[in-house]
């Protein structure tokens, strides 16, 4: 397995509470489906490359898998779900603790609903990054998985940047997520920050189409903080751009949203391979 210091783990987001925000289009290509009553897949991509390093495929306790797919010559990261439905049902993570936080103890973004089991595996750890799983049982299949990076610590300001993906139908498609480092009330840290990436796919199914959604834009990231529209096959495809946590109000203009994303995306670079960017 490849393991590459990650900026997504998929997902997300976060529409949070006294965060600034605007509607922007995304830069995603996203296919789900359902091939029988038992599984569900999923797969998106953003279509052009920021820099995010990640690559791997994690096996989910003999359910299926979570893949990242990493940035190539011609296409952007990517995350692939193909799990069987028992992921989404109770029983199966009895082991396992419920929660309504990511690792620092910020809420999920609130289409992720308030209550997810947190699953982790040890043996994917490294001393660089530590990963969790969530899930969503019952009627929600709420799937997302988080990063907690070491680079991610007081090196960068305590503030989460969020980007909600929506498709036409006002359904979330992808959220994903930058949260800063957990510190104390003397600037002390007490947790690493990292990336969360997540769904809601309850809404997407069943899939319509396989055809995906593309647009065309090499700055997708950037362009949803300074406002620039875009059209994808016809649908209009927004994100929510988010700032939230201890330190926000140090981020004042479009210009200071940039600066902290390139942070986030250097941070993401520790361990990844790099010959492959522009």
């Amino acid at each position: 397995m490849n393991l590459k210091y990650a900026v997504l783990s998929l997902t997300v987001v976060g529409i949070l509470a006294g965060s600034t925000g605007c509607n922007q289009p995304s830069n995603i290509s996203y296919t789900i489906g359902a091939p029988d009553i038992n599984h569900v897949e999923f797969s998106a991509r953003l279509v052009n490359k920021y820099g995010i390093g990640a690559s791997g495929s994690f096996p989910i306790n003999n359910l299926g898998t979570i893949s990242m797919l990493p940035e190539t010559n011609t296409s952007g990261f990517g995350l692939d779900v193909n799990l069987d439905i028992h992921a989404f049902l109770p029983g199966t993570w009895a082991q396992y603790q419920s929660t309504g936080n990511l690792p620092t103890g910020i809420a999920f973004p609130a289409y992720m609903g308030n209550s997810l089991v947190d699953v982790s595996i040890p043996k994917l750890d490294t001393n660089d990054i530590k990963w969790h799983f969530y899930f969503g049982v019952g009627s929600q299949r709420y799937v997302g998985v988080a990063s907690v990076l070491k680079a991610v610590g007081t090196n960068i300001p305590a503030v989460n940047l969020g980007y909600v993906f929506y498709n036409k139908s006002g359904n979330v498609v992808l959220g994903i997520q930058f949260f800063g480092a957990e510190l104390d009330a003397n600037g002390a840290l007490l947790s690493n920050g990292g990336l969360f990436i997540g769904t809601d796919l309850t809404p997407l199914l069943p899939a319509q189409s396989k055809q995906a959604l593309v647009v065309d834009n090499k700055n997708a990231l950037r362009d949803a903080i300074d406002g620039t529209p875009v059209t994808i096959n016809g649908e209009s495809v927004t994100a929510q751009v988010t700032v939230s946590g201890r330190d926000a109000a140090q981020i004042k203009t479009k210009g200071d949203m940039q600066r902290l994303l390139r942070q986030y995306i250097d941070a993401t670079q520790v361990g990844a391979d790099n010959s492959d960017e522009e």
